[in-house]
């Protein structure tokens, strides 16, 4: 699947509304955990690493993720489970730059070096992210 900047750009206007909103954000966190409660999961697993307000921002990204993927495969997705993120981790994460290059600038370009939330937990963030993203686009 190749997500296209439409889809990505569709996304991010539907998640800024309201983000000023601290409750709008929790509502979408919560949806998202609800909906794919496996990847909630994951992300929450790191809280250690990332921080509580870490793993509310990585879930965050990870619904804007599952939307992009939503819009362009024209459907709701199937929540993830252990299996897809395991076959996830298999494959070269790294080459997610290569398969899905908006994906991967979309979480370039919104999780900045300076990020006060995430700081030096970063990379971190970016890491399973870019797991989470593979197994929401390898669900076809």
């Amino acid at each position: 699947m190749k997500i296209k900047a439409e889809h990505v750009e569709r996304v991010v206007a539907e998640v800024s509304q309201g983000s000023d909103d601290p409750q709008r954000v929790a509502s979408l966190v919560g949806a998202f955990m609800r909906e794919q409660p496996m990847i909630g999961h994951y992300v929450s697993s790191y809280s250690n690493d990332l921080g509580l307000e870490g793993v509310v921002l990585a879930l965050l990204h990870a619904h804007v993720l599952a939307r992009c993927v939503e819009v362009a495969a024209g459907r709701h997705l199937r929540p993830v489970q252990a299996a897809d993120l395991d076959a996830a981790a298999r494959a070269s994460l790294g080459a997610l730059a290569d398969d899905e290059p908006l994906l991967d600038g979309y979480l370039e370009n919104n999780i900045p070096e300076n990020d006060p939330t995430l700081g030096k937990h970063r990379a971190a963030a970016l890491r399973i992210l870019r797991l989470v993203a593979r197994a929401l686009v390898e669900q076809e």
